[in-house]
C-alpha cells in the first residue's frame, strides 16, 4: 500500500476560543509548523477541492497531527470538442 502523496498550499487556520490565533499554508511536502502555547484549540485544514477539516484539540506538549482530507465530487459538464486535464492530490499534513 502506498502512503498518500501530500497537498501543498492547503491553508491552515487555529483559532483559540473563536479567534483567529495562527494561519498559513503547508508547504511542497504538505506541512505547517508552528509554535504555538499549550492550551485548546481549533484547526481548520482548507483546500478547493476538498472536504473542510475542523477538529477540536487540547495541546499540553509538542504534537504532532496528520490530517487527510476528502475530495469533493465534482460534476463538471464538458462542452462537445474539450478535453479535460486533471490532477489528483491527497492531502497529508
Amino acid at each position: 500500500m502506498s502512503l498518500p502523496k501530500p497537498i501543498p498550499e492547503a491553508r491552515v487556520e487555529i483559532y483559540r476560543e473563536g479567534e483567529l490565533i495562527d494561519a498559513g499554508y503547508t508547504d511542497i511536502r504538505g506541512r505547517y509548523i508552528t509554535e504555538i502555547p499549550p492550551n485548546t484549540y481549533t484547526i481548520k485544514v482548507l483546500k478547493t477541492g476538498y472536504y473542510t477539516h475542523e477538529q477540536e484539540l487540547t495541546l499540553t506538549e509538542n504534537y504532532l497531527k496528520v490530517v487527510r482530507l476528502k475530495k469533493v465530487p465534482i460534476e463538471i459538464p464538458i462542452p462537445p470538442g474539450y478535453y479535460i486535464v486533471t490532477a489528483t492530490f491527497t492531502v497529508t499534513a
